[in-house]
């Protein structure tokens, strides 16, 4: 009964959020400035996407949205940066999503 009790606490202290590469991401905002408290992003005309702020060094904050889900092309977004006050002016981003073709001249070999 101890091991499984050992087991299931190691498993539960070493449990982390899994979030995988790419992110959209901004520079953290200066301090000196109105942090916002979310982020306000349409992709490709679509609904609007609130995504809570990363906080980094110092209490700075910065968008931090992970990109998981994303179809392949091109895409144009919007962001904007929202306090309880309203958003500021929508910055456009375009990107494209591109995957790797598949290997050729697939073979066994001895080596």
């Amino acid at each position: 009964m101890k091991k499984l009790i050992l087991i299931v606490l190691a498993i539960l202290l070493s449990s982390t959020a899994v979030m995988a590469a790419p992110f959209l991401v901004c520079d953290p905002y200066p301090t000196t400035v109105s942090q916002p408290t979310y982020f306000s992003i349409v992709p490709d005309g679509g609904a609007a996407i609130t995504s809570i702020p990363e906080v980094v060094t110092g209490g700075a904050v910065r968008i931090h949205h992970d990109l998981v889900g994303v179809t392949t092309g091109l895409h144009n977004w919007t962001v904007a940066a929202c306090n309880e006050w309203g958003c500021s002016t929508s910055v456009p981003f375009v990107f494209t999503k591109v995957v790797p073709s598949g290997p050729s001249g697939l073979r066994l070999s001895t080596n």
